[in-house]
């Protein structure tokens, strides 16, 4: 909503605290306000200070095909314009999230593609304009034209090991469990819906239990009942497994 008026919005606020800030000298039931209208003050200068300095430039690039690099940040998955994955667009000394379609999904966690792509902005005034994606931090999407060249970059790093172990993960449900069942499984484990189809999503949305296929407390909560049984209730060793773990399985 501030988007367009972050200045306007920062001046006003930093009037009204000022004001506000003076009066409460005198009025100490203003102190709260006084508190209240700094911290609008601080979020708009922050705003501000991002607009100007951080996506200013990547605006240049709405509606255009550069040549660039991008680093994947997770293995592509199926989609209908071939394959996408999560990476971040090197421009300019920055890095920005951005969705990334490919034509085949040999690329790792970790690899940099290098190679002319069309960027299209899901910011506000993006040519790709939305809701959805920046909320999921994903500045843009981004389409590959022509060829693109896969340089190791930092595949194999720890970095990107959860990633891989979801990988891992999902290989064993596929060869697990049956082929109808398996995309169910992978949603219950690792949130990740990619695997079940349109139908299937519209349904679950419609009859009001989509969220059973996000991970919840309730993923969490199993895990940890997991570890407990595992370590024979013993208080402080549950408690010296289960972080690690859990902060693993938030990572995946």
């Amino acid at each position: 909503v501030l988007w367009e008026y972050s200045g306007y919005f920062c001046g006003l606020a930093g009037a009204a605290f000022a004001l506000t800030a003076l009066l409460s000298l005198r009025f100490q039931k203003l102190r709260i306000p006084a508190v209240i209208l700094l911290g609008a003050v601080l979020a708009g200068a922050w705003l501000l200070v991002l607009q100007r300095c951080y996506y200013a430039p990547f605006y240049e690039l709405d509606d255009r095909t550069v040549s660039g690099e991008v680093l994947l940040t997770e293995k592509p998955t199926s989609s209908d314009y071939g394959f996408q994955g999560a990476g971040s667009l090197n421009w300019q000394g920055k890095q920005y999230p951005v969705l990334v379609y490919l034509k085949e999904d040999s690329p790792e966690p970790g690899n940099i593609l290098e190679g002319s792509f069309r960027v299209r902005l899901t910011l506000p005034g993006g040519s790709k304009e939305d809701t959805y994606h920046p909320g999921n931090r994903v500045l843009a999407l981004v389409n590959a034209k022509g060829e693109i060249r896969t340089l190791p970059g930092e595949a194999g790093s720890i970095r990107f090991f959860p990633g891989r172990l979801a990988d891992r993960m999902k290989e064993i449900l596929r060869n697990c469990v049956p082929e109808d069942a398996a995309p169910f499984a992978q949603s219950l484990l690792l949130g990740d819906t990619s695997g079940l189809d349109y139908e299937t999503k519209t349904s679950l949305s419609v009859s009001g239990i989509r969220h059973i296929v996000a991970v919840s407390g309730l993923h969490v909560g199993v895990l940890c009942a997991g570890i407990w049984f595992l370590t024979r209730k013993r208080r402080w060793l549950t408690v010296l497994v289960g972080l690690p773990v859990l902060a693993l399985f938030a990572a995946m």
